[in-house]
């Protein structure tokens, strides 16, 4: 999974990840598949956010969209569909 996100966009979601981290690492020391999925999804609903944030911020301009990310309309479209943000 590629991310779009820079966290330095959401320092409070940054701050929040990382405590959530720890406490998950504390929580399941045998359970590394287990946490492995649960960041994914944690970064799917981040990224997810993220990408709807920057398409309001351009009125909906998917190719400036594109720019600010830094990936291709291509890249935005395939993430838009993944999120069902169409």
């Amino acid at each position: 999974m590629s991310v779009v996100l820079r966290i330095k966009d959401y320092p409070k979601l940054k701050q929040i990840h990382d405590r959530k981290l720890d406490n998950r690492l504390c929580s399941h020391p045998s359970g590394i598949k287990q946490f492995h999925i649960h960041i994914c999804r944690g970064l799917a609903r981040l990224e997810r956010t993220f990408i709807i944030d920057k398409l309001d911020e351009n009125d909906q301009n998917k190719t400036q969209t594109a720019k600010v990310l830094g990936i291709s309309r291509r890249t935005l479209h395939r993430k838009i569909r993944r999120y069902n943000l169409a």
